[in-house]
């Protein structure tokens, strides 16, 4: 691996480490505080809710998220990007409107 190929591979692990510092750093603030507004079974209520939609985003996304990040900075042939961008924001909204039209159409039975 080249020495700049290297820097490369380093700045992004930090840019997306930094990303979930920040992360951490929001939740230790704002739980507190939704802690002290909210009604504990609420709380809990919305805990719920929460897990239920993480692991639905987990589905949806098909981890196109990662790949993204992943496979952005490999290639600089904007083309290459702008069908990486296509595919993994495209293909998420697709399976999240079926998904939708689903939970649609079995609430009505």
């Amino acid at each position: 691996m080249s020495e700049n190929n290297e820097s490369k591979v380093v700045n992004h692990i930090f840019n997306v480490g930094l990303g979930t510092v920040v992360n951490i750093i929001l939740g230790l603030i704002t739980t507190p505080l939704i802690t002290r507004i909210a009604d504990p079974s609420e709380y809990g209520q919305l805990s719920v809710f929460n897990a239920y939609a993480d692991i639905m985003l987990a589905f949806l996304y098909l981890g196109l998220d990662r790949s993204l990040m992943r496979f952005f900075y490999d290639d600089e042939d904007i083309k290459s990007k702008r069908s990486l961008l296509k595919i993994c924001f495209l293909l998420p909204i697709v399976t999240t409107v079926i998904a939708m039209g689903a939970f649609v159409l079995l609430s009505y039975f």
